[in-house]
């Protein structure tokens, strides 16, 4: 059975120990397979560096990034949208910015 209550608000970043981000971070890297727990996290973390420790290195970082611009809820509220989804959207943004200088690529073959 379902709740049909809101979840909690995360508190804002400012407010967060360092080790409560820590622990943001790593369970963003399990939130990439719907698992959010740190333990599931590190398990991810560890394979990203088993596939290489530049995988590692850079997934570390890009859910950094994630957790801090998916924080700001009041700054992204007059735009409507759900915040999780802002990072996305702002990437989408800068690569459709970016399509004219693709132009003069050519297809191979």
């Amino acid at each position: 059975m379902t709740s049909t209550t809101p979840a909690e608000a995360a508190p804002p970043v400012r407010q967060l120990k360092p080790l409560a981000l820590l622990v943001a971070v790593i369970r963003g890297i399990g939130q990439v397979d719907f698992m959010a727990g740190p333990r599931t996290g590190l398990v991810f973390l560890g394979a990203l560096f088993v596939g290489g420790r530049r995988h590692g290195l850079y997934g570390l970082p890009g859910s950094a990034a994630v957790t801090l611009t998916a924080a700001p809820t009041t700054f992204f509220a007059p735009f409507g949208g759900h915040p999780p989804t802002w990072p996305f959207v702002l990437v989408t943004w800068a690569f459709l910015a970016a399509v004219p200088a693709f132009a003069p690529l050519r297809r191979a073959g």
